[in-house]
């Protein structure tokens, strides 16, 4: 199969990605496409989809995109994939974003295959106003909470014990967040502790002596959700 690459017509597109967090899909405008295909970098690759490393790893995807299931390549952090018409439609025009820990940016292009010629082609946008991308973000969920000690006293009565910690949980265990990528502070401290992929989710105790701790992100991408009442 050959690949073609060829600029952007009024007839066939796809364009206008957007994020939408509480789904965990992005949806996007297309037309006239038989195949949809997804490029996936690390956000700030600024990916060029005319340089010539790229068009490789597109055509390394060869004849599997005319499988029924969607087909991965991936070489320094750029994955390629791509997805049919049909299971967009199943999917209601959908992409659904994978669990990372990373934020991450993703480019849709058109594609087209022709059965006659055996060739797909990849529609690129060539006009500068035309927003083929969109950045996913990480969010991090967090929860401080004064750490106390109760104790059983007689007559089934409880005493709650204050104490000069605080109890820290950040993220989930299901997807760690990077290394060093969170740190914290503790007022009138010039320290900053970062914290590590292994604390993902593990609750641990920090000692601030009724001092207020903060959270900070050092890495792009990242943002920060303190746990509601509700959520917890």
């Amino acid at each position: 199969m050959k690949v073609i690459f060829e600029k952007m017509q009024d007839q066939v597109f796809a364009m206008n990605p957007v994020y939408l967090p509480k789904t965990g899909q992005i949806k996007m405008d297309y037309k006239g496409i038989t195949h949809m295909l997804i490029i996936t970098a690390p956000l700030g690759t600024a990916l060029d989809i005319q340089a010539e490393e790229t068009k490789m790893l597109l055509r390394a995807l060869e004849n599997r995109v005319l499988r029924e299931e969607q087909v991965l390549e991936e070489t320094q952090g750029i994955r390629a994939s791509c997805v049919t018409q049909m299971q967009l439609n199943d999917q209601r025009g959908y992409i659904s974003v994978p669990v990372r820990n990373t934020a991450m940016e993703y480019s849709v292009f058109a594609c087209r295959y022709d059965k006659n010629e055996d060739a797909l082609r990849i529609y690129l946008p060539v006009h500068p106003g035309t927003r083929y991308r969109t950045d996913v973000m990480v969010e991090i969920p967090y929860e401080i909470l004064p750490y106390t000690i109760i104790e059983k006293k007689k007559f089934r009565k409880m005493k709650e014990t204050p104490t000069p910690f605080v109890r820290l949980t950040v993220g989930s265990r299901e997807a760690p967040f990077p290394d060093e990528s969170i740190i914290y502070t503790i007022d009138n401290d010039p320290c900053e502790y970062p914290l590590t992929s292994a604390m993902s989710g593990r609750p641990f105790l920090i000692r601030t002596d009724g001092k207020r701790l903060s959270l900070r992100v050092v890495s792009k991408g990242i943002t920060l959700r303190e746990k509601s009442e509700r959520g917890r």
